[in-house]
Parts: structure tokens; sequence; C-alpha cells
């Protein structure tokens, strides 16, 4: 339906330049001599399109650059992601000044030294706890952490030896003291204890021995039981009465 060409007229022998057009059922076609103002016009037209061009290269050199860039920081933060999630031994030897000096480079600095704080604070708490634990097996008295639920999480080897004795029987599992009839007034202070009330402290006594048996509630409502053989301070303070 369009068509131009540069050629020569066959009537006068000189160049024109030649467009024609279909509308419906006929056709124009219009003709310029090719002369020097018309060269010009078209010379422009072609600078134009070469400049299009090269502005066209210079923005894509340009995206090419950026998402350089930006995919450098994405790759560093990638890498650290990876190795925290296989060894996060590894994370503190990561130099955060390898991530680039941008936007993107500033918040990855920043979740870096985040995560780092993080595990050396979980370290810390780690150690805590070992400290606690080995100080919960060496201590004389029965311990044992439950949670909401009153499901076990530790215990000491003389809670266990207190509270086989008290149920009459062995059992390796601390849980059976909800089951034990002495320990009754300790699962109703569980369950029906009043808001604010953290602590419980009773006595049981069984075949001329006694024990103390103490409560803690924590803000999570998990707790710890505490059994205590104290029969020889009872008989003592019987002694001295």
């Amino acid at each position: 339906g369009i068509g131009s060409d540069i050629r020569k007229s066959n009537s006068n022998k000189q160049e024109y330049v030649y467009y024609a057009k279909k509308y419906e059922h006929y056709f124009i076609r219009v003709a310029l001599p090719y002369n020097k103002e018309l060269k010009t016009y078209l010379k422009s037209d072609t600078i134009f399109l070469y400049f299009i061009l090269a502005l066209f290269i210079l923005s894509l050199f340009l995206f090419n650059l950026l998402a350089t860039k930006v995919g450098r920081s994405i790759k560093k933060l990638r890498d650290f992601i990876h190795i925290a999630e296989t060894n996060a031994s590894q994370t503190y030897e990561l130099n955060i000044s390898d991530f680039p000096e941008d936007e993107l480079g500033d918040l990855s600095k920043k979740i870096v030294n985040n995560y780092k704080k993080i595990k050396e604070s979980e370290k810390k708490v780690l150690m805590e706890r070992e400290k606690l634990l080995q100080h919960v097996q060496s201590s004389e008295e029965g311990i044992c952490f439950y949670s909401n639920d009153k499901k076990v999480d530790f215990y000491n080897g003389l809670f266990l030896q207190y509270l086989n004795f008290l149920v009459d029987g062995a059992n390796s599992d601390p849980e059976a003291l909800f089951a034990g009839e002495l320990f009754v007034p300790i699962s109703d202070f569980i369950r029906t204890r009043k808001k604010g009330e953290k602590y419980f402290e009773s006595q049981i006594a069984k075949q001329a021995r006694e024990f103390s048996v103490q409560v803690n509630i924590f803000d999570d409502d998990s707790f710890e039981i505490t059994l205590n053989d104290i029969t020889k301070q009872q008989r003592i303070s019987m002694l001295k009465r």
C-alpha cells in the first residue's frame, strides 16, 4: 500500500523522489526533484536517526552498568545468606567492605552486621544456658522445667530420684508427677491460679521423709518445679524444739 524510490524521470532524465500510497480504489503519487535542498532535508533525518541510535546504545550501556552494580550487591547478599544457612561460623569471616558503596550496599552491610550481632547474642545465650544446666545438674535439689502445656524441657537426676520415691515405683517420665495424688495441689494451682500468681510452695510427707515442693511460673506460662528433701532439716528443727 505504500512505496517510495529515488530514480531518474523517463521524461526529463532528472532524479526525483517518488512516493505512492493507495487509498481504497485510488493511488496517489507525488514526486519531488532530488535537488540539494531535498538532499539536506533527508540527510538531517538520517543524522537524527543516528542520534537516536547512539542515545539508545548509551542508555543500554548505562542500564547495563547500573544492573551490574546492583547485581553485585545482590550476589554478595545471596552468598552471605547461603553461607549463613550452610555454615554459620563462616559468617564472621565475611568482609562487609566487599559490598559496593551504594544504597543497596549500605542496606546489605546493615543486614550482615545485625545478623552477626544476633549470632553473637545467641552464642552468649547458649553459654549461659550451658552454665545453668551444669548448675542444675550439680544442684542438691531436684529441678524440672516444664513448658506451658506441661511437657518436660529439662530435669536433673535428683528430681527423678525423688519423684520415683513419691509416686511408688521407678518411672523415667517426669510428667508422671501430675498423675500422682500427692501432687494434686500443684496441679490445681497450675490450672486455677489467678493472674499474677507465680509462686506456690507446699510440703509432702511419706515414709518418715518430708519433701518441700516449690513451683515458679515464668512469664510465658512455662514453669519450674523443685523437689527438696527436708527430712534432715525437719528432724534438726524438731530436736531443737
